[in-house]
C-alpha cells in the first residue's frame, strides 16, 4: 500500500482447482511481486469439517459412505479437491517463486502463535513488533446448524445489504432465520471410513511433506 501498509485478503476459493481455473496465473496478471500464505492442516479433518459445512447449508444431502464410495468423487468435490494441498499448491508453484509462497500449519498456529506469527512477519517484511490478533479461535465444527439454503443464507445475505432498510426492521427476519435452522452433529465416520479417507489423500501428504 502507498501508506507503507500491508494489506491482504483471503479466500478458500483460491485452491479450489480444476472447479475454478487459472487462479495462480489471474493472480500473477494482478500482481507478480504479490507474496502469498498457504494455510493448511490435516487433511482428513479439513474435509470432515467442510462436508460438515455443506450438510449444514444443505448444499449435500448425501451420507458420509455414499460420498466416499462415489467413483466421480474425486474430480468434484470442492471439500476433497481443496485439502489436496500439494496438488493445489504445485499449480503456484509453477507461476511464482517458491520464495513468494509461505506454508503455514493451522496447528503451529494454534500452539505456537507467537513464534509463528514472528515467521509470517518475517515473510512480509513487517517489523515484528506487530502486536498478535487479542484472540485467535480455530474453525470448530463440532455442532452446526442444519440451514435452508434460501431462509437461512440467501435471504439474510440479501438483506444485510439493504442499507435503506432499518436494523430494527431486519432483526426479527434474521432471529427467525436462526429458529428455522435445526442443529446436526458432525459426522462421526467409522474407522474403515478413517482409513479410506486417509488413503485417498496420503499421497497428497507425503508430496507435500517433501517441498
Amino acid at each position: 500500500a502507498d501508506d507503507g501498509q500491508v494489506w491482504g485478503e483471503s479466500s478458500t476459493s483460491y485452491s479450489c482447482y480444476p472447479l475454478r481455473k487459472d487462479v495462480p496465473e489471474r493472480i500473477f496478471d494482478y500482481k507478480p511481486s504479490i507474496k502469498l500464505i498457504y494455510l493448511i492442516r490435516d487433511p482428513m479433518s479439513r474435509f470432515l469439517s467442510h462436508y460438515s459445512h455443506w450438510l449444514s447449508n444443505g448444499l449435500e444431502k448425501r451420507p458420509l459412505s455414499e460420498v466416499i464410495a462415489d467413483d466421480k468423487f474425486e474430480l468434484t468435490e470442492g471439500y476433497y479437491l481443496q485439502s489436496l494441498y500439494y496438488y493445489q499448491l504445485q499449480r503456484y508453484l509453477k507461476v511464482f517463486p517458491k520464495e513468494q509462497i509461505h506454508i503455514v500449519s493451522s496447528n503451529s498456529l494454534r500452539n505456537s502463535q507467537h513464534e509463528t506469527l514472528e515467521q509470517i512477519w518475517k515473510f512480509l517484511g513487517v517489523s515484528s513488533d506487530v502486536p498478535p490478533p487479542p484472540t485467535m479461535t480455530a474453525n470448530r465444527s463440532s455442532s452446526k446448524l442444519q440451514r435452508n439454503l434460501w431462509v437461512n443464507i440467501t435471504f439474510p445475505k440479501w438483506l444485510q445489504q439493504q442499507s435503506r432498510i432499518p436494523w430494527w426492521v431486519k432483526s426479527p427476519f434474521f432471529r427467525l432465520a436462526q429458529l428455522y435452522a435445526a442443529k446436526i452433529e458432525s459426522p462421526k465416520p467409522s474407522d474403515e471410513e478413517i482409513r479410506l479417507i486417509r488413503k485417498k489423500f496420503s499421497s497428497d501428504v507425503k508430496q507435500l511433506a517433501h517441498l
